[in-house]
């Protein structure tokens, strides 16, 4: 049977301790990061401390927000990301306006300014490195009306809006917590939740036929200039009636747009287009139950933002990881819609 490996490392990249569990409970819901706990024999822990755990291809980073002992130490963290939950200044509104500037740079400019180069070198994380691996242009939908935000609420508005995904590993070979900005680069993965292998599902489709996915833009100047816009089920946007991924049924709506003198009808048409054709994919919640090594899903080898196309009553729903919980079996969760009250809350 093979051991999840729990390391702990001090800030400066040390070694602390380490040990060998045979199970761990873990839940890492991206939308909503909450606290886990993991009790060990005979480790070392202080509050602060990096925690890792790996087994095989899964790797769990968190950073340990309390140590309590008894007959064995508890050590309670949180997935690294938890660090980005605070509320910021920066200029998200020209990001949003701005149709060239791409979001992944924002995010990556933001962590930087906050946690790499600020003044106050005590707020800085020391070997934190960044990279960008995307660039996602065009109107951005984030919805923000200020420039000061919760920072995290606005990387769980990227993932859900623009599949883009912030990932980040500790190196300690190399004293680095490395920071990844950008959309997944695989190919959508399918999932037959009907099979015996499944052994636990939960579908909730909150809007379903009633999100659009066709739009008319009318040139509100010169109503004779139209163009229809498409949502595909991968979540593009096309502007070819006949591609084969349309969804169906047609939900379509029209709107008026006007044009001013530097720019066109068929960018600002485009833009407005992705702008309110909301990705239908997202809006739902999937939870699928497996044993940890099931050869069908293959837990271990699933990725936050990773996009599936998940099969049920002769159905197919395409939908988005976007969380993971680990036990004595493992629970992914698809989509955007939260059903616990508390979830629906902080996302709020």
């Amino acid at each position: 049977m093979n051991l999840y490996n729990v390391e702990i490392f001090k800030p400066d990249y040390s070694y602390r301790s380490s040990e060998q569990v045979n199970e761990i409970s873990y839940e890492f819901d991206y939308l909503s990061i909450q606290k886990n706990k993991i009790k060990l024999q005979n480790a070392m822990a202080v509050r602060g401390d990096f925690l890792r755990i790996t087994k095989g291809s899964r790797k769990i980073f968190g950073i340990i927000t309390g140590v309590s002992e008894s007959d064995t130490i508890t050590i309670e963290y949180m997935n690294f990301l938890s660090v980005f939950d605070c509320n910021v200044y920066a200029d998200v509104l020209t990001v949003i306006s701005y149709i060239p500037s791409p979001l992944e740079s924002f995010i990556a400019s933001t962590i930087k300014d906050l946690f790499v180069d600020n003044k106050d070198v005590h707020q800085n994380i020391p070997g934190m490195k960044i990279s960008v691996t995307s660039g996602t242009t065009g109107k951005k939908k984030l919805n923000y009306d200020s420039n000061v935000f919760n920072f995290y609420d606005l990387m769980t508005k990227a993932l859900t809006q623009h599949s883009v995904v912030v990932d980040t590993d500790i190196d300690i070979q190399n004293k680095s917590i490395d920071v990844t900005i950008g959309r997944r680069e695989t190919v959508e993965r399918h999932i037959e939740a009907d099979l015996p292998n499944i052994i636990e599902k939960e579908f909730a489709i909150e809007k379903g036929n009633e999100s659009i996915n066709k739009i008319v833009i009318v040139n509100e100047d010169k109503q004779t200039e139209q163009l229809s816009y498409y949502l595909l089920q991968d979540g593009t946007v096309s502007g070819a009636f006949n591609e084969e991924k349309r969804i169906t049924p047609v939900i379509f709506d029209t709107k008026f747009i006007t044009i001013s003198e530097d720019e066109t009808f068929s960018e600002k048409a485009y833009n407005e287009a992705v702008s309110n054709l909301v990705p239908e994919e997202y809006d739902n919640y999937i939870c699928i139950t497996v044993e940890n090594e099931d050869s069908l899903v293959k837990p271990d080898e699933w990725e936050i933002g990773q996009k599936a196309s998940i099969i049920h009553n002769g159905k197919e729903y395409h939908s988005i990881l976007t969380g993971i919980e680990i036990g004595k079996r493992t629970k992914l969760m698809f989509g955007a819609v939260r059903k616990e009250l508390t979830k629906k809350l902080k996302r709020r």
